[in-house]
């Protein structure tokens, strides 16, 4: 589950043209500053500012060897720099076959990643921190409700009213006494503020301060990053956060499946057994739960 009280911060992924993702940064930062003009963004990148102008009015296209260095000069970490040389090899790769490589990536990152965004309205109806972490669990299999609330550390009775209110919401079912996710994790973007936001992310932090006073630091990390920085740069920060969340949560995943937790093949005594614990990321990671 994904929550995000930042402003929206779109990624490469998220367009169909390599141009539209230029104007996008390009306006995002004009917004911040009215007086950064279109040769100073092409400056930035690393393009002469006629060139920009010509590749927006599509006279010119970008190629693949410069998308690599434009893409660094926007601060683009690894995955999300792949991504954008990608969306230009789709356009101007030098054969049809790097053409077709590159729409097949994009089309399985966009796959990989796609994830189900919930209005402000919904999100204030589920916003304990248990309504996502019962939608984790779910997420590698069918469970009944007396196990989620064992493993949550959960009133029974709390976790089945969260279900039942799942389930009205469309996001989870029942099925054969067990409880099920019904599509895709779901997302939800912030930027105004909200009660319901702020509710779930004190609930967080109250289950982080009692981790780290109960938890065996073999099984959690607190990290605190002390630093000079620009304030302007505030969107490179929630960029780079977002793109190493992301990779993280992928790589975690992905190192679950591969081992078998998922499916249960752990000894059942086990806290790795069913798919492992449930962490949270805050940046602190710890286990929620049992």
């Amino acid at each position: 589950m994904e929550i995000s009280t930042t402003p929206e911060n779109r990624e490469p992924l998220q367009f169909s043209d390599y141009r539209s993702y230029l104007r996008y940064r390009w306006e995002s930062a004009r917004s911040r500053r009215p007086e950064f003009t279109q040769g100073a963004f092409a400056r930035r990148i690393g393009l002469p500012p006629n060139r920009l102008s010509e590749i927006f009015s599509e006279k010119q296209g970008l190629s693949p060897m410069s998308a690599s260095v434009v893409g660094a000069r926007l601060g683009l970490a690894e995955d999300t720099l792949e991504d954008f040389c990608a969306l230009v090899a789709e356009r101007h790769g030098r054969s049809a076959l790097a053409r077709e490589a590159a729409a097949d990536r994009l089309a399985r990152r966009r796959a990989g990643n796609a994830r189900r965004e919930i209005s402000p309205a919904i999100f204030e109806r589920i916003s304990d921190w248990y309504y996502f972490a019962l939608l984790e669990w779910l997420q590698q299999g069918p469970e009944e409700s007396s196990v989620l609330a064992e493993r949550l550390g959960v009133p029974a009775g709390r976790v089945v009213e969260a279900l039942h209110m799942l389930r009205r919401l469309g996001f989870a079912e029942r099925t054969n006494g067990k409880w099920v996710v019904t599509g895709r994790p779901l997302e939800v973007r912030g930027g105004t503020p909200s009660e319901a936001v702020r509710k779930y992310h004190r609930q967080v932090m109250e289950r982080a301060m009692a981790a780290l006073a109960s938890v065996p630091t073999a099984e959690r990390e607190f990290v605190t990053l002390l630093t000079r920085a620009n304030p302007d740069r505030i969107s490179t920060v929630r960029s780079r956060i977002r793109d190493f969340w992301n990779m993280l949560a992928t790589d975690l995943a992905k190192e679950v499946d591969e081992t078998g937790l998922a499916a249960g093949t752990a000894d059942q005594g086990s806290s790795e057994a069913s798919g492992g614990r449930l962490y949270a990321l805050a940046i602190q990671y710890f286990p929620l739960g049992k």
